[in-house]
């Protein structure tokens, strides 16, 4: 079992939307941001069937395709109720930390992971972790919009410590970086 992932960037943020997809073509989006009809071209593009979406917080920029993927494909989104609640999103299922999800025989791994917003995750995979806006490649999400900067101090250094150097980081914007990385360059994290 094995998990592949691309992306696309979506929208004015420039919002990276992620495709987890295992060795059956069945696919997890994560983020699903901007337009819901460049998401299903992709879809659609590359042969993937949409099992579920996960939502890494409840910001718009990630979450406004949403109600279209649900629409179009009928599958479970999943958040973090917080969020959920703060930015007024409908949902299937809510994430907890420590969660496992059963993807196809991969587990993903749910991460509370506050501070960005109080309803943040990070997903856990087999060498990876989507880390949407918690941490990106030399910096931090910012705390201004639905956050708090001592919460996602204590989340930065508590809840990382474990995560190998190897790791492939995801964040929500930007390129993908390693956890060793960040733990030499990010002034946040080193």
């Amino acid at each position: 079992m094995s998990v592949r992932i691309s992306h696309i960037v979506v929208g004015i943020y420039q919002e990276n939307t992620y495709f987890l997809k295992a060795d059956d073509n069945s696919t997890v989006v994560v983020d699903p941001g901007g337009s819901g009809k460049e998401i299903e071209k992709y879809i659609n593009d590359n042969g993937l069937k949409v099992s579920m979406v996960i939502n890494t917080h409840g910001h718009p920029d990630h979450t406004e395709a949403n109600k279209y993927m649900k629409e179009k494909y009928g599958m479970p989104v999943y958040i973090h109720p917080e969020d959920a609640q703060l930015f007024g999103i409908t949902y299937d299922q809510p994430l907890t930390d420590g969660q496992e999800i059963d993807f196809n025989g991969n587990k993903l791994k749910i991460m509370l992971t506050p501070g960005h917003t109080f309803g943040s995750v990070c997903i856990k995979g087999d060498g990876f972790l989507i880390t949407g806006d918690t941490i990106f490649e030399g910096t931090i999400g910012r705390t201004d919009l639905g956050g708090d900067s001592r919460v996602m101090m204590h989340t930065l250094k508590t809840k990382f410590n474990d995560i190998p150097d190897e790791t492939v980081l995801y964040p929500g914007h930007g390129d993908s970086t390693t956890m060793g990385n960040e733990r030499k360059f990010n002034p946040y994290l080193s």
